[in-house]
């Protein structure tokens, strides 16, 4: 399943989003992104968990580089959760569909999701809860 968020909705998840990429980067000392190597480095995660940037959720940020003509594979955290990309910079293809620097695309119900880059690119993934927890 696709999901096309509204543009109020896609700018408050960049802005977010963002802000945590560019906060990790500072607290991993991230002076590029080359650093990120040739793997999705999770920078938010639930509590913190390894170097992590914690949050009360069951959610995972995670960057990375990925090279032209390269792909990357990323697996969601759990089968509850859909994934938002967001292209920081470059181009790719997420999931058949092509995005530029600043597009993104949200996915769900997937096991795996392949980001094969067309550019050079910096990739965010949100892996996030689709749907509220049942209160008791």
């Amino acid at each position: 399943i696709l999901v096309d968020l509204g543009r109020a909705a896609r700018t408050r998840l960049l802005r977010l989003a963002l802000r945590h990429a560019l906060l990790m980067r500072q607290r991993l000392g991230l002076a590029d992104v080359e650093a990120l190597g040739n793997e999705w480095h999770t920078v938010v995660n639930p509590m913190g968990q390894g170097d992590a940037m914690p949050i009360h959720q069951q959610a995972w940020f995670s960057l990375t580089k990925i090279p032209s003509g390269t792909s990357r594979n990323y697996q969601p955290k759990r089968s509850e959760n859909g994934v938002y990309f967001f292209v920081i910079e470059g181009a790719a293809h997420v999931a058949g569909h092509s995005l530029e620097s600043r597009d993104g695309l949200g996915v769900s119900e997937v096991d795996e999701v392949a980001v094969t880059a067309t550019t050079d690119c910096f990739i965010l993934a949100m892996d996030v809860p689709l749907r509220l927890p049942a209160i008791a």
